[in-house]
């Protein structure tokens, strides 16, 4: 009973999570000059938070010519200082919008602590000409990785980006347990542990079994636990997927 009543709270905790990220407005990407390009990147919602579901957005603005400048400049210029893009507000008629990225670029994320890594696909943005995602549920808190890599109109690219505790300048995967209060509820990673731990028992009382037949009632109770975790686990799965 303490358990599903802490899993009521905690799935609370992520659907407010939820909710104030999909009204919040993108403000920490960085912005990068690349040839005759300027990327930004980050995450789609930041903050991002572990276990809620996210994902890399990147943009790609082409340096076009002004009338009054012969050497160009371009319509989404970079602060270099804070690292920030101030990309033009006007996404529908910006000239500078490259557009069929999808099929020549590609992102490779990495998760630093570990070296986990993963290359995702970009999907276009029909809406905003120039906007690439490619939605992810980062599962772990901590410093991420981008690199970029492919072709932008046929110029070769290779840029890796970081995230702030890398030295860059979009939101690192911040805890759950961030938004909680007064008291932190189980996090993603606790309760998998938990369900390993109830199959381990499992598996060892079975194994207990198979030597004698006074270890049953053990064997009894060890499955009834793990089909409980199972359960509680299944339910809350089932409810996010709504």
């Amino acid at each position: 009973m303490q358990l599903a009543f802490n899993m009521r709270y905690w799935l609370a905790a992520v659907v407010a999570a939820v909710l104030s990220l999909t009204v919040g407005t993108v403000l920490a990407h960085e912005g990068r000059e690349v040839g005759d390009y300027n990327i930004d990147i980050g995450w789609i919602n930041e903050p991002a938070y572990e276990g809620v579901m996210n994902g890399v957005e990147i943009k790609v603005i082409k340096v076009v010519e002004s009338g009054d400048d012969h050497h160009g400049e371009s319509s989404a210029t970079t602060d270099h200082h804070h690292g920030e893009s101030t990309a033009t507000d006007d996404h529908h008629g910006d000239p500078g919008a490259v557009k069929g990225l999808e099929n020549t670029l590609q992102v490779e994320v990495t998760y630093v602590p570990t070296g986990a890594s993963r290359v995702v696909n970009l999907s276009v943005d029909v809406d905003e000409p120039g906007r690439y995602t490619a939605p992810m549920l980062p599962t772990t808190p901590g410093v991420y990785e981008f690199r970029v890599f492919g072709a932008i109109e046929g110029m070769q690219v290779d840029e890796t980006f970081a995230s702030e505790g890398g030295g860059g300048d979009f939101d690192d995967i911040q805890p759950l347990a961030s938004l909680q209060f007064p008291e932190d509820l189980p996090s993603t990673r606790e309760m998998e542990s938990a369900v390993r731990g109830a199959i381990s028992t499992a598996e060892e009382a079975r194994d207990a079994a198979e030597e004698g037949p006074g270890v049953l009632l053990v064997l009894a109770l060890a499955l009834g636990l793990s089909g409980a975790v199972l359960g509680v686990v299944g339910l809350v799965v089932g409810l996010r997927r709504r």
